[in-house]
């Protein structure tokens, strides 16, 4: 239920007991044995909470499986299986339909069930998202990444919140075939607060900094290990990227005397791959630090004090520049600018030392968005409600769905 050190699924449950998401109504599902602290989150509040395959009926399955195969093979199309990729592509649909036969035994098992709410959009196996459907369950879900389209088959959602109107006519070039899309914003851009609302005491020497000098937020990327770089950025050495970003942000440190930098990667560990010679610099100088602390600093808490918000490709970014903030992509491998992704023409990513050095040159001197590209781009791909937050727009989905 939780997600680092500041993702927390729980804005779902409610404490009213006349709500239709009243925490013990939500049956919450998990494909594994969740974590400990999820369980003893349940237990507390008495929220309900199983593991699907937990339900499975190994035997009914296997058996309706083999009357598939039965169904579809007999001794004069044999045949087919001589060539090597029509036994393959036999194969993958057998194992599509082994697990398609096993969702709908789950959901059997599951009458009352009317609403499930997805998580994870692109993560949700589409197996169990068609058992769904066959059921007459409807299926919800949200836009967690706004650029994960490029890189996931279309969905099926039954009702798609997303990030905004613009992405609307993508999704459907892409082949979505979701029955209702609906704009609910980046709900996570509501954690970011007006400068002036932060008062935490732990802030005290970031607010007296900012007296004398523009905060300057910057996000690296967390450490991974090369197999699961190359799946999240192909092509890119992701733990190089982050050393060379804390090298390109010690250099606009010296460029600018009159910048406060905070360095924050997504995990600690990453600091221990950064040469020696870097981080003694960068302790040495009195306007950049790396900030370690995760308990007491809370990202979208840094985000809200911050003038200016430098960062790799992260989907914090997109939340920053929804909520108002003055952004800059540092995309030095290319990554981000190799995308199809609306973003790639609108003025807010660097390449190199020279461009974010005049970037932020601009920022200082008040030319950030002169011809309201950046404003328009906001307006039409992330939806900013005027009186609710995206959290709360997930749930008032949810709830008119469960009283249709």
């Amino acid at each position: 239920m939780k997600y680092g050190t500041f993702f927390k699924k729980t804005y779902l449950y409610e404490n009213d007991t006349k709500s239709p998401l009243f925490k013990e109504k939500v049956l919450t599902m998990f494909w594994e044995d969740t974590d400990y602290l999820s369980k003893r989150y349940f237990r507390r509040y008495n929220i309900p909470y199983l593991n699907v395959n937990n339900l499975v009926i190994k035997r009914y399955a296997i058996i309706e499986t083999l009357k598939y195969i039965f169904s579809l093979i007999s001794i004069k199309n044999l045949y087919i299986f001589k060539s090597l990729q029509n036994f393959f592509l036999f194969y993958t649909l057998l194992l599509f339909q082994y697990r398609f036969i096993r969702s709908l035994n789950i959901l059997n098992q599951l009458r009352q069930l009317k609403v499930i709410y997805v998580h994870y959009d692109t993560l949700f196996p589409q197996f169990f998202l068609l058992a769904c459907d066959t059921k007459g369950i409807t299926t919800i879900s949200s836009q967690e990444r706004p650029d994960h389209y490029n890189f996931f088959s279309p969905l099926f959602y039954g009702k798609y919140l997303t990030a905004g109107q613009g992405f609307h006519d993508i999704f459907k070039q892409r082949g979505y075939l979701c029955e209702e899309f609906i704009n609910i914003g980046l709900p996570r851009s509501n954690l970011i607060k007006n400068s002036n609302d932060i008062l935490n005491k732990k802030f005290e020497k970031y607010i007296r900094v900012k007296k004398f000098k523009k905060f300057v937020l910057c996000f690296g990327l967390s450490r991974v290990g090369d197999f699961a770089a190359s799946i999240i950025f192909p092509g890119i050495a992701i733990n190089k990227c982050n050393i060379d970003f804390a090298s390109s942000m010690l250099i606009m440190s010296k460029k600018f005397q009159d910048l406060y930098f905070m360095i924050r990667f997504k995990d600690n560990e990453i600091i221990n791959l950064i040469p020696p010679n870097i981080l003694s610099e960068i302790k040495k100088k009195e306007n950049i630090e790396i900030n370690t602390n995760f308990k007491s600093f809370n990202s979208y808490e840094l985000v809200s004090i911050s003038d200016i918000v430098i960062g790799k490709r992260t989907t914090i970014m997109e939340e920053a520049m929804s909520a108002g903030k003055k952004i800059i992509f540092y995309d030095s491998e290319n990554y981000l600018s190799s995308l199809d992704y609306p973003i790639n023409k609108i003025n807010v990513i660097e390449k190199n030392i020279k461009g974010l050095e005049n970037r932020i040159n601009n920022i200082i001197n008040g030319n950030y968005d002169p011809s309201n590209q950046i404003k328009n781009f906001v307006n039409k791909y992330f939806f900013n409600h005027p009186n609710n937050s995206g959290f709360n727009l997930i749930k008032d989905t949810i709830k008119k769905t469960l009283i249709q």
